[in-house]
């Protein structure tokens, strides 16, 4: 694998775009201080997904923009663009050759190309994870750092020999897998909190639709014994008026009927306060007992009235045909 070009615009002290190509061999940037030597360094790592601006020399992110100078207005990105070639399978991906860039927005937007395709950082650091080129570069080893290799600590420095070794890939999965597995733990907690909560709601409505359910039973039964009270009053007053039927009938025929009429008075007035309880819906039938009794009673005035007429008229006659004989 061959870094055969670098493009740089806005990035640090390159304000106008500028293009290195490096041929096979040993290429060498010579200048002198301050020229900017160290930024095509810092340009590669940088487009490669470097996150920490103090490694590039910088303070924040929006320092590697070029800030403009008495001569030259600011820029408003940056962008670094590597080209790789001979990509003998060192790198998981069927291309020969490969572009990988990076471009930083003064309003804080970031974005990562593959083949000037966007793409996510984690993609471009599973590419070159074993090539010396991802995490911490063992490739890329800037000035002053030859010392801090050699008196390294063994943990950092174990660092770098599993790098180069190949397998820290598998260890980044690894790291991958177990932070899934305990965000997948603190999922599983929150669920069963949620299931608890859930379990002693459903107690609590089923407590309640116990109650509703018995109250809904209580209320029948007390309309079913309304219903049977009422029905025996029904029957009650329905078997007085038949009595009372058959005495206004008897005292009709013996000439009782002045007192057979304030008799059945009092019943038809029974027969209304029953209607006036409240079930008038449900017992209409007393309503229509009771107006039959007083279109019974008003038959009765009217044969009794025709009766009198009759039998006064009778006598009347009687008495004027006694005078005349006697004349």
């Amino acid at each position: 694998m061959h870094l055969t070009k670098i493009s740089l615009f806005g990035f640090k002290s390159f304000a106008d775009k500028v293009e290195l190509s490096f041929e096979p061999g040993i290429t060498a940037i010579v200048g002198p201080n301050g020229c900017g030597k160290s930024n095509i360094a810092d340009a590669v790592r940088w487009a490669l997904g470097e996150q920490s601006a103090k490694l590039l020399r910088g303070d924040r992110m929006d320092d590697f923009i070029f800030a403009g100078n008495a001569r030259r207005k600011p820029i408003g990105l940056a962008e670094v663009t590597l080209s790789l070639t001979r990509n003998e399978g060192h790198l998981p991906t069927e291309y020969g050759e490969i572009e990988v860039s990076r471009r930083l927005y003064r309003s804080g937007e970031s974005e990562y190309l593959l083949n000037r395709v966007p793409c996510r950082l984690r993609d471009i650091t599973d590419m070159f994870i074993d090539t010396g080129l991802a995490g911490e570069p063992y490739a890329l080893i800037e000035q002053g750092s030859i010392g801090s290799v050699v008196n390294a600590r063994p943990a950092d420095r174990r660092v770098l020999i599993e790098e180069a070794a190949g397998i820290m890939k598998y260890k980044t999965k690894r790291r991958a897998a177990l932070s899934k597995l305990e965000a997948t733990g603190q999922n599983l907690l929150r669920i069963r909190d949620v299931i608890a909560e859930v379990e002693r709601q459903r107690n609590s409505l089923k407590r309640q639709a116990n109650k509703a359910e018995r109250y809904r039973e209580l209320d029948r039964r007390a309309t079913e014994l309304k219903l049977f009270l009422k029905f025996r009053e029904h029957t009650a007053l329905w078997e007085e008026l038949q009595a009372f039927g058959v005495t206004l009938s008897h005292r009709l025929f013996h000439g009782g009927l002045p007192s057979a009429l304030l008799a059945e008075t009092k019943v038809a007035k029974a027969g209304l306060g029953y209607l006036a309880m409240g079930y008038y819906g449900q017992f209409q039938i007393a309503q229509l007992y009771s107006l039959f009794l007083l279109i019974f009673l008003i038959a009765a005035l009217l044969n009794w009235g025709m009766t009198a007429i009759f039998s006064r008229l009778t006598r009347h006659a009687r008495t004027s045909q006694d005078h005349a004989l006697f004349f």
